[in-house]
């Protein structure tokens, strides 16, 4: 088993034509470009990058998405569960408190997919641990404004950081856990992601450099945040794994604040 406690890993004759079977091919040629030339016209005002889609009234709408974390101490006390979180930190866990329906969670890790975290519950509860499966969605945004082509790259790429974000996280978070990286990688990897996220924000903040609205603001500054996570991680005195794991619930939660800023008129 991996030196943490909490690791990720638990996780390919051709016959002749009549003349009526050229004139019937050719009509069928027809309609073939008929519909194709229906269908160019139904999807012109519809164009999808990635998980965004940009209509020619240039309202934004990027998909949510749901991480499914591992919750391993519940509570109603906020300092019991900072306690907590303490302890599992020493383990290898985030030790992340996200406070959910008025109970504060303590959380080990974060998944994409449902079935990586069931499988973590199950191991956990088998070797006595009380964990149970948090579901932490992120839904959908929308933005409307006049956006040029420039403009609509830069807002894709501001807002699929925070996924973007999580994922190389948790990658490297796998690798360190199971052995596959050293410490000293995972530190240059994260060199990577921080100089990346740095400039997508730069690049935000050209795009609309001239008109920066108080919404635009805020994905600037929210941008802003999550490189401070990141960065942070360098100087935190937990343990790698843990930093690592903490910081893509940071993001995570993040993105949250930033998606209710974005719904407000």
């Amino acid at each position: 088993m991996p030196k943490n406690f909490y690791p990720d890993n638990m996780v390919k004759r051709k016959k002749n034509r009549s003349n009526g079977g050229t004139f019937l091919s050719f009509v069928v040629i027809l309609v073939g470009l008929g519909l194709c030339v229906m269908l160019a016209m139904l999807f012109s005002n519809f164009i999808t990058v990635g998980s965004f889609s940009f209509s020619n009234n240039n309202e934004m709408k990027k998909n949510g998405y749901t991480i499914y974390a591992v919750s391993i101490f519940q509570s109603t006390n906020f300092s019991s569960a900072g306690t907590s979180a303490a302890s599992f930190q020493d383990k290898g866990a985030a030790g992340y408190i996200y406070f959910d329906n008025g109970i504060f969670h303590v959380l080990a890790s974060g998944y994409k997919e449902k079935s990586d975290a069931d499988k973590v519950v199950e191991k956990l509860i088998s070797q006595g641990q009380s964990a149970r499966l948090l579901a932490i969605k992120v839904s959908s945004t929308s933005l409307s404004g006049s956006f040029s082509q420039s403009e609509q790259n830069a807002l894709n790429n501001a807002l699929m950081c925070y996924s973007n974000c999580f994922d190389s996280l948790y990658d490297m978070s796998v690798a360190l856990d199971t052995n596959v990286s050293t410490a000293n990688e995972i530190k240059n990897q994260l060199s990577t992601l921080l100089s990346s996220t740095k400039e997508t924000k730069t690049n935000f903040d050209k795009a609309f450099s001239s008109r920066l609205t108080e919404k635009l603001l805020e994905i600037s500054l929210s941008l802003k945040d999550v490189a401070d996570y990141i960065d942070g991680i360098s100087t935190s005195a937990d343990t790698l794994s843990s930093r690592l794991k903490y910081c893509y619930f940071q993001i995570i939660e993040e993105n949250q604040s930033l998606k209710k800023i974005l719904e407000e008129s």
